[in-house]
């Protein structure tokens, strides 16, 4: 593969392991500030490793996704904690269960639904959300219907200074932890998510995309001059909410 910009190079990797079939506009705000994300897709394009289908999904060749797919396999083949990339969530189970986790990781999904379809044989041992401390250099971070083990006192200690993306289906708390460091996250997916309230931590300055949908339990959104730049709120399904001080351009 030839690529011009390590960084055009590190973007093919991002979109093979975690961005297939999403919106292009999406990827492009979570990974514009750390990848030139709008000119670096357009060089995919145009050298045809990538492309955009009509409902505006990113979409590649499912060679070409596997090759880059075995590129980050090859930055160590026995141990995925060792390695950039961690998108298979037998692998993610795996690195959460044993405290794994290493400064190599930037991205790791993790799908508790997606274990159970494949019939994956879960061990008893509790996943540990301390792990993910380890993961310094951690930008993007799935971890839907994953439940850890008295993970409210672990999550005051967690520090997600580069962390671009969360995505984080069927959160169990009903509040955000106020010494959560959320600083520099452009896109938060809390859907289907236990929340009573959404209240920033602190003045988000990043975030652009604030997903809430089927939060049945979310009754308030307050404190929302706090995420000066907000875009989108969707709040689909969240029949009880009440939204304080908006500032959205879109709300959904």
């Amino acid at each position: 593969m030839s690529l011009p910009y390590n960084s055009e190079k590190e973007l093919f990797l991002h979109i093979a392991c975690f961005f297939i079939g999403k919106d292009v506009d999406y990827v492009v705000k979570i990974l514009e500030p750390d990848y030139s994300a709008t000119s670096g897709i357009q060089t995919l394009i145009n050298r045809c490793l990538l492309f955009v289908s009509p409902n505006r999904k990113l979409m590649m060749h499912r060679l070409l996704q596997e090759m880059g797919k075995n590129i980050v396999r090859q930055e160590s083949t026995k141990f995925p904690a060792k390695r950039s990339r961690v998108w298979l969530s037998s692998d993610s189970y795996m690195i959460l269960s044993k405290g794994k986790g290493s400064k190599k990781i930037e991205g790791l999904v993790l799908d508790m639904r997606m274990l159970s379809d494949e019939n994956f044989v879960l061990k008893s041992s509790p996943l540990k959300i301390d792990t993910l401390t380890k993961m310094v250099n951690l930008k993007l971070l799935q971890l839907n219907f994953v439940e850890f083990n008295g993970y409210f006192v672990d999550m005051q200690n967690l520090v997600f200074r580069d962390l671009r993306w969360l995505c984080w289906h069927g959160y169990r708390l009903r509040w955000i932890p106020t010494n959560l460091d959320m600083r520099n996250l452009v896109a938060i997916d809390l859907s289907y998510s236990k929340l009573s309230e959404f209240k920033p931590p602190t003045v988000l300055h990043s975030l652009q995309i604030l997903n809430l949908k089927d939060s049945h339990n979310l009754i308030e959104v307050s404190k929302i001059y706090r995420i000066p730049n907000l875009e989108t709120l969707i709040l689909w399904n969240c029949y009880k909410v009440a939204i304080s001080r908006c500032c959205t351009n879109s709300i959904l």
